[in-house]
């Protein structure tokens, strides 16, 4: 048998790993031999465990970095197609500008992150890929919900505060042994009950959700393209010359006290007055219908991209040295499949229930939201109550905060938020309704996790208070961070506009004067 004191060990809170090397006479490669001679045979068997464990690690962050294709595809044919370019441009750079901050925001001079440092502050390249890889799926959740109305330097600003700021200390706090946000999830209910997330719907999926909903909430509506708008007179209408009798004193004067051409002018707005006019999505549903069409190949081709890397983010973890965990990640992954199934079907129930139609986007996102569900509770929960979790997600979890974000008039063209922030919510309170069998995981070896749902003492009231408490304070964390950034965007962008306005006013003053139509570049 492995020895139990070396390798990487799961931390209670969750099954997304940290190394914990006890003995420090383990060499870090799998040498025969270190500085002191040949290895004897219980260190040359720790330093092969450790190298199938690294191993094991590193392909499933490879399957979780995999999943930037499958978003980038479901985004792709979610938007119109004049914005494909565009969304993918914003898929790659905001995995490269996440990759550059989380590096320098882990480091031992910013957050200190036991996640990717070590006991003597080093950095485990190993982990810090695995958890960029996490970082960088919470980070590209917004990207869909904010699509076609986000300009590319605000939104790769975003993703530098949420991989530098926003979703570090949540991980150190929900998988680490530190951070600022630590005393709210570790004991702040009980001494002994604390918040569990196995592998993200918290701390990826509803961090993500809840910052696109917060940039989502400013932004606005889509505009529809004017060349599907005949009916309506979109020119500006040439202003009338000035009358010679007026003095120019007293036409300045009436510019000024009377500017109508500008009362609706709002912040952002490029053409006076006339935007007003212009429709928006949820303006005219047959309209949405006719310009809004998802390309469902490139959905369905990122649904399955996403539901494979998801194998990789929700059993990364869950393979150790430990004696069980083979039988905890087979779990794990079956638990991970009846869900995404479940909540494939429970869509399906609904549509042909309430919709009688059939909408293979609709489809996807409710797999999806199956899949988000059960990344909290994958570790301790059994295949039936995985199933009904998901089915739950998909039949009502989902449709209704899609329908709410509609009745709201949010514009979330991959109903990413109803996906992430919704499912992810529900997926860390269904964590206190879990109960696993710990008759057979005894048999197998119980996780640490487990462990603890496997107590007499536990309690479901103040486990389902833990995790209440766990949501609430994330929503808070994320929602203020990102939704004062996107507020500090929309005050600069109303400056502009109210400098536009000027710069137009003294346009039509001189059109008034002269009566040459314009500015001339000289």
């Amino acid at each position: 048998t492995l020895p139990l004191d070396v390798g990487i060990f799961n931390d209670p809170g969750g099954c997304v790993p940290r190394l914990a090397v006890v003995k420090d006479t383990i060499p870090r490669r799998m040498n025969h031999s270190d500085e002191n001679g040949p290895l004897s045979g219980a260190q040359h068997m720790a330093a092969v465990a450790q190298g199938i464990e690294t191993s094991w690690l590193m392909l499933c962050t490879f399957l979780v970095i995999s999943m930037q294709l499958g978003f980038a595809m479901i985004e792709v044919g979610s938007v119109r197609e004049a914005h494909r370019m565009t969304v993918l441009a914003k898929n790659v750079m905001d995995s490269a500008m996440s990759c550059l901050v989380f590096a320098i925001a882990t480091r031992e001079n910013f957050w200190e992150s036991s996640l990717v440092l070590d006991a003597n502050k080093e950095t485990m390249y190993s982990d810090l890929l695995y958890h960029w890889a996490f970082c960088a799926t919470c980070v590209t959740i917004c990207s869909g919900s904010m699509a076609e109305r986000t300009h590319i330097i605000g939104y790769l600003t975003h993703a530098a505060l949420m991989a530098g700021l926003i979703f570090p200390p949540v991980a150190e706090a929900v998988w680490g042994s530190g951070g600022l946000l630590r005393p709210f999830f570790v004991n702040a209910v009980h001494q002994e009950v604390r918040y569990h997330d196995c592998a993200g719907s918290g701390v990826v999926h509803l961090v993500g959700g809840v910052a696109a909903l917060a940039g989502n909430s400013l932004l606005g509506r889509r505009i529809m393209r004017t060349d599907e708008l005949p009916d309506l007179d979109l020119e500006l209408q040439p202003l009338e010359p000035a009358s010679p009798r007026l003095p120019v004193q007293d036409t300045v004067a009436e510019d000024l006290e009377a500017p109508d051409a500008f009362r609706d002018t709002r912040c952002g707005d490029l053409v006076p007055e006339t935007q007003a006019r212009w429709q928006r999505r949820f303006d005219n549903a047959e309209r949405d219908k006719a310009e809004f069409q998802p390309c469902n190949y490139l959905q369905v081709m990122g649904m399955f991209i996403l539901w494979v890397g998801w194998y990789g983010f929700n059993a990364g973890g869950s393979l150790t040295a430990q004696p069980g965990s083979s039988h905890t990640a087979g779990l794990v992954a079956w638990n991970t499949t009846v869900a995404a199934a479940a909540g494939g079907f429970g869509s399906y129930l609904y549509l042909y229930g309430f919709r009688l139609n059939l909408d293979v986007g609709f489809l996807c996102n409710g797999l999806l939201s199956g899949l988000v569900s059960i990344t909290a509770c994958c570790d301790v929960s059994t295949p039936l109550t995985s199933m009904l979790i998901g089915l739950l997600a998909g039949l009502v979890v989902y449709p209704m905060a899609s329908n709410g974000m509609r009745r709201l008039r949010l514009d979330d063209p991959v109903d990413a938020v109803p996906v992430h922030a919704a499912s992810g919510l529900f997926g860390i309170l269904a964590v206190g309704l879990c109960f696993p069998d710990c008759a057979a995981l005894r048999e197998k070896g119980l996780s640490e996790a487990q462990s603890m749902f496997c107590r007499e003492e536990h309690h479901v009231g103040k486990q389902l208070l833990a995790q209440l408490l766990g949501g609430v304070v994330i929503i808070a964390w994320t929602f203020l961070i990102s939704y004062a950034f996107w507020l500090l965007l929309a005050a600069a962008e109303c400056v502009r506009a109210l400098e536009l306005e000027q710069v137009n006013r003294a346009q039509n003053l001189l059109r008034q004067l002269t009566g040459q139509g314009a500015l001339s570049k000289s």
